[in-house]
């Protein structure tokens, strides 16, 4: 705080670079009299008190195609690792076992992918999906042209009947809050992999922690990966 106010012998900061996990508060721009900017590394901006920075005439701006592709690749090979279980595989081998299972592993040629939110980031995986063979179904709110041969499928839970793999990709809006709950989850019949972090809040964590628990006690195929913190 010593830094925004220019006080202990520092010189008050005009601009602001942060990554996802820092949220300025509204006690950070109002104890930044000289702040002129703040640039996120990354493709949020919902952590910070946009409100505030607004009433103090500080832009908050982000970079949405600064991780596009690495986040993309990511999905890929957590939907890659899911389908082979390679997380089980490790663990046992960590505890010092060794065991070569193939049930329920598979390739994801010819595997049906469901993209919710065909953005920068859905749109990238996309691409990169169909060349491993998948097809791709997506769903957004808005028309989206398709790239490829990915199809917009306007129900999502009819998305969800179709997808072997769903990996979700959407702004944190109240139209997006909760956006998965128990009637979505009993759609769905296979992998699920939860990627990034500003749309964690449009899926009800409970259910979906419930939903895995349940597949995975009545033997059905069904697993999750995540990668994202809570909001503040």
């Amino acid at each position: 705080m010593s830094k925004l106010t220019g006080t202990n012998g520092h010189e008050a900061i005009h601009a602001i670079g942060v990554r996802s996990k820092t949220a300025l508060t509204k006690e950070c721009f109002d104890a930044a009299k000289r702040l002129l900017c703040v640039g996120c590394y990354c493709i949020g901006t919902d952590n910070h008190n946009l409100e505030v920075g607004e009433m103090n005439g500080v832009p908050v701006f982000n970079a949405p195609y600064a991780n596009t592709r690495s986040v993309a690749e990511l999905v890929l090979s957590q939907i890659i690792a899911l389908s082979r279980q390679m997380m089980d595989r490790s663990a046992e081998c960590h505890r010092g076992g060794w065991f070569k299972v193939s049930k329920n592993c598979s390739e994801v040629r010819g595997k049906t992918l469901g993209i919710i939110g065909y953005g920068h980031v859905g749109s990238q995986i996309s691409v990169l999906a169909e060349s491993l063979g998948m097809k791709v179904v997506y769903f957004d709110i808005i028309p989206k042209m398709a790239i490829g041969n990915a199809a917009q499928i306007n129900d999502l839970n009819e998305m969800l009947a179709v997808a072997d793999y769903v990996t979700l990709h959407v702004p944190k809006l109240p139209s997006t809050k909760n956006l998965f709950g128990a009637p979505q989850f009993a759609s769905m019949y296979a992998f699920v992999p939860f990627p990034r972090g500003p749309g964690a809040g449009a899926f009800a964590r409970q259910e979906w922690e419930r939903s895995i628990c349940g597949a995975v006690a009545c033997g059905g195929e069904a697993a999750a990966e995540g990668d994202g913190h809570k909001r503040p």
